[in-house]
């Protein structure tokens, strides 16, 4: 979760909305996990960032279209690239 909260903080400074949301995963009532994600949008850009074992993973969407999904990236780095590069690829 640590991670993450850097993530946002980091997107945030760059002018992208980004906050960490917590959902709790439930099985027959009964609480399973908590799934811990952080939500980024920019304009029609939005991704959804997962970070675990040390391993971050990327689902993006443009508009209403889900491009890719299961992007796996090894550095908060290389996230902040990926988000923003694509941002500016996007950007009208």
């Amino acid at each position: 979760m640590k991670e993450l909260k850097k993530l946002a903080l980091i997107l945030r400074a760059l002018g992208i909305t980004a906050k960490v949301e917590r959902e709790k995963i439930t099985y027959n009532g009964v609480h399973e996990y908590d799934n811990n994600f952080c939500e980024c949008d920019k304009g029609l850009v939005h991704f959804d960032v997962w970070n675990d074992d040390g391993e971050f993973e990327l689902h993006f969407t443009f508009k209403d279209t889900l491009i890719y999904d299961t992007l796996y990236l090894d550095s908060l780095l290389q996230v902040v690239s990926e988000i923003t590069s694509t941002i500016s690829k996007f950007e009208d």
